[in-house]
């Protein structure tokens, strides 16, 4: 997992364990940043929509990287040797 201009990508050169790793921490990452997005009191008039929003981002962001590893999981297992995945 590399970041360029601030946006993580999957390395192509990631071994399964490392992608499963990777997996793994953002599941726990989007675990806690739904549960911060739980937390935010939307019927409190003085909440801030912008702490909402960027916490909604950081959810979306969060999906998109764990897309890109299953993703990568996927074309893994494909290309190993059968019962190696």
């Amino acid at each position: 997992f590399f970041c360029a201009g601030g946006l993580a990508q999957v390395s192509p050169f990631m071994s399964m364990d490392e992608l499963r790793r990777e997996a793994r921490r953002l599941e726990h990452t989007l675990d806690a940043e739904l549960m911060q997005l739980g937390r935010s009191d939307l019927s409190d008039p003085g909440a801030s929509s912008g702490g909402v929003e960027a916490r909604t981002r950081d959810v979306q962001a969060s999906l998109t990287r764990l897309q890109e590893v299953n993703d990568a999981m996927s074309r893994a297992a494909s290309a190993a040797p059968s019962g190696r995945a």
